[in-house]
């Protein structure tokens, strides 16, 4: 069984699903910056922890988005797949050359938040690390 997040969230301003993973994240389309934060990165990286357990690998080899945190979860098993295959000198570059071939469907103004938060998904990475799996062999 995969690893499922329930958390959802919107900003009360405009209406945007993204999520403030950590305090200062200001809403990408309209500024504003909520009160409230969710631990998005870390609940990814359990995530990709967990399916390396389970399956041997942080991708699992089909995954349901039931949420918008099932949605940051695979992007960011994705992000890892490639970080972990590619071994980038240049980390900064990796990130903007992973979002810049990532799909906004008119919703450009996510790009700068993600940027953000694979960053910080990074940083974390490398504070608290994370088994790499099969995939790595």
């Amino acid at each position: 069984m995969t690893y499922h997040s329930s958390f959802d969230y919107e900003c009360p301003k405009c209406g945007t699903h993204y999520a403030p993973f950590k305090k200062g994240i200001k809403c990408p389309k309209c500024g504003h910056e909520s009160d409230e934060t969710y631990p998005m990165a870390e609940e990814a990286l359990h995530a990709w922890n967990y399916h390396v357990k389970l399956f041997g690998y942080g991708l699992p080899l089909a995954y349901a988005v039931l949420s918008l945190g099932d949605h940051y979860i695979y992007l960011t098993a994705v992000f890892l797949m490639e970080y972990f295959d590619e071994k980038p000198k240049d980390e900064d570059q990796f990130v903007e050359d992973f979002v810049k071939r990532m799909k906004f469907n008119g919703q450009e103004y996510l790009r700068p938040h993600f940027k953000q938060y694979f960053k910080h998904v990074l940083k974390l990475v490398h504070e608290k690390g994370v088994i790499r799996g099969s995939e790595d062999k």
